[in-house]
């Protein structure tokens, strides 16, 4: 299948992408943090996330993402660490590379 070949091939050239794996989180459970360095790109299998921006001390709710979208993803382009705080607002699970 020249799908999967492209895949994979692209999964060899990023240490990021070297696998994929579905990773569970409960709602409520922190998903990463402002400025942790990037793990992973994930993308929402199921539920809900919330991410949040700290201003004055105090994590302020800035957007909600859904099955289908990417987190990390703008970080890791521009090689940075985290840039918000991610938190499952419903039980979670994403595909991750």
């Amino acid at each position: 299948m020249m799908f999967n070949h492209k895949i994979q091939n692209i999964s060899n050239s990023s240490p990021y992408l070297k696998s994929y794996e579905t990773q569970l989180f409960r709602k409520g459970s922190t998903v990463y943090t402002k400025g942790e360095k990037i793990n992973f790109i994930y993308i929402i299998l199921n539920g809900e996330i919330e991410s949040f921006l700290e201003k004055n001390k105090t994590l302020n709710s800035n957007l909600i993402l859904k099955k289908g979208s990417s987190l990390g993803l703008m970080d890791f382009i521009l090689n940075r660490n985290y840039s918000k705080t991610m938190l499952a607002k419903k039980n979670l699970s994403f595909s991750t590379g």
